[in-house]
């Protein structure tokens, strides 16, 4: 849980986890929510946690986008 700590800290947080990080009800909802591809719900869930707490937990955080890089195969670094 220290990179969530340390995470919270660099984003504006208190340094301490956020209070919805071990919410397990939370969580659910929230992974239901990106289950059912309901994009404008789960944009709204996030907004409505960041004003609310000033920061994001951990799972709510937004996944990178673009391509996952590419690591060469061991054939390829020949």
């Amino acid at each position: 849980m220290t990179n969530a700590k340390n995470f919270s800290a660099a984003r504006g947080g208190t340094g301490s986890l956020h209070p919805l990080e071990d919410n397990a009800a939370e969580q659910a909802y929230a992974t239901t929510l990106r289950a059912a591809k309901n994009h404008h719900a789960i944009a709204a869930y996030r907004r409505a946690v960041e004003q609310t707490t000033g920061y994001l937990p951990t799972w709510l955080q937004r996944k990178r986008t673009g391509p996952k890089p590419k690591f060469p195969t061991a054939a390829e670094a020949l």
